[in-house]
């Protein structure tokens, strides 16, 4: 019970900085436990009731972030600011080809917060965009859908809105997917569509606990796999971990869905730190297991002698979770 560590070398010069490195712990899931559940309704059927949560207005005044500064830090994270950038070069360098347009551009977002955290997917018939700590459904032709006029409140899905959404669509499942953090207590939510209509049809929400994150789960990035969705999370405390989620039964509606939480072996850290999992955009999802988390770690770092990417193979196992690695 194991996870692999792989190492690909890279030329990339750095910035000194702080570091931090987690215990080279290789044992198999530090915890396993139920995700809390709730069934929502449907968007149509909470206008009908009444319980529908509004969210910004559609005529919320626009609100321009701070200029960026003309003498402010010029240092790439990962690149550093000193010396030649060899990546840099050869990307200057590199042949242009010609793009095509966008064939639909329109307005996804109202919000009025600074940053406004703008997040978006579209699924066969719908793009569902979100912002801060509001969402909305819209046709993929850019106009609002019928049934939903108005932007919805975060907390329409999840009982409270503290914002930070992520948007996903599973294309082999063909649902719509809806997170966002939480710090009562601190953890996360996931909102998955009942089926492929997120107007019409409800919602299986799953919350993760305190005691599974053990900090607030800060830029949380979420990652569609064959046998799980992955999360990671910037954590305060700086023990990188990464949770596995109970893909088939969430998307089920099952009660029993689970969690199991891992953390990173020989993970260095310098303050903020946002390692992911690769992430499947189409229906062609990979076989089970080798789920590979990536993440780059700095020579400027202490005990960081070269720049390189680590890479950790995660295989669940949910039937018997101690055999997970």
């Amino acid at each position: 019970m194991k996870l692999k560590l792989l190492l690909l070398l890279m030329l990339i010069p750095s910035l000194s900085v702080a570091q931090k490195t987690t215990p080279n712990i290789s044992q198999g899931p530090s915890e396993v436990v139920q995700l809390n559940y709730k069934f929502v309704p449907s968007i149509k059927e909470q206008i009908r009731t009444g319980i529908f949560i509004y969210g910004n207005p559609v005529t919320d005044k626009q609100k321009m972030g701070r200029p960026k500064l003309r003498h402010g830090n010029k240092v790439v994270p990962g690149k550093g600011s000193k010396g030649p950038d060899i990546l840099a070069d050869a990307q200057m360098r590199a042949s242009k080809i010609q793009t095509r347009p966008p064939s639909v551009v329109f307005t996804a977002t109202t919000s009025t917060s600074t940053p406004s955290d703008p997040t978006g997917a579209a699924g066969i018939n719908y793009y569902i965009g979100s912002w801060n700590t509001s969402w909305q459904i819209f046709n993929k032709d850019g106009s609002v859908a019928a049934g939903m006029p108005n932007p919805a409140s975060l907390a329409t899905l999840f009982g409270e809105a503290p914002g930070d959404p992520i948007v996903l669509y599973d294309v082999a499942a063909n649902r719509y997917i809806l997170t966002q953090f939480s710090s009562n207590p601190n953890g996360f939510h996931v909102a998955i569509s009942q089926t492929s209509d997120p107007i019409n049809s409800g919602w299986h929400v799953y919350s993760s606990s305190d005691f599974q994150t053990s900090a607030f789960p800060d830029y949380t990035k979420f990652s569609i796999w064959s046998d799980a969705y992955y999360v990671t999370a910037n954590i305060s405390n700086g023990n990188g971990q990464v949770w596995a989620i109970e893909r088939e039964k969430m998307l089920a509606g099952n009660t029993t869905a689970s969690i199991q939480a891992f953390f990173l072996p020989g993970l260095t850290t310098s303050g903020f730190y946002s390692p992911q999992v690769f992430n499947v955009t189409d229906d062609n999802l990979p076989s089970a297991g080798n789920a590979t988390i990536v993440y780059m770690q700095d020579d400027a770092w202490a005990g960081i002698n070269e720049d390189h990417l680590k890479l950790w193979n995660l295989n669940i196992d949910w039937v018997t979770p101690s055999n997970s690695s």
